[in-house]
């Protein structure tokens, strides 16, 4: 994503997959369309890769951050990764807190349970979030 005019970022790539098993031709899809958008970008990475709860496209995307050079910084000998960081989709976070979080949850505290759910996704330290 990148900051339009107004600054609200918007999506610079999209990439729809299926979750169904098979010929493993989405994960070859997926290694060829990174090793193809890194290559085009040069040395310039996105902070963060949000992604889908596909096991799949987590895999590819880990093990294409691993070796790509331009993710990482090294200070004092120790390497750190600075970019492409991998974030779950705010969508499928909810989704997945509403159906299996909430259910088990008493009624009377579902919504303040939502609510500090939500303040810990906001959450840019960790400090914060514990």
């Amino acid at each position: 994503m990148a900051p339009n005019q107004c600054g609200v970022g918007i999506p610079l790539w999209y990439m729809v997959c299926t979750c169904k098993s098979g010929f493993g031709h989405e994960q070859l899809v997926l290694e060829i369309t990174l090793e193809l958008i890194f290559q085009r970008m040069g040395t310039t990475r996105p902070n963060a890769i949000v992604i889908d709860k596909s096991s799949i496209e987590f895999n590819v995307i880990k093990n294409a951050v691993a070796k790509d050079p331009h993710c990482w910084s090294t200070v004092n000998g120790i390497k750190t990764q600075n970019r492409c960081t991998m974030l779950l989709c705010w969508f499928h976070v909810k989704k997945a807190w509403v159906e299996y979080l909430l259910p088990k949850v008493t009624p009377s505290s579902r919504d303040c349970c939502y609510r500090l759910t939500c303040q810990m996704m906001q959450c840019h330290e960790e400090e914060q979030f514990n």
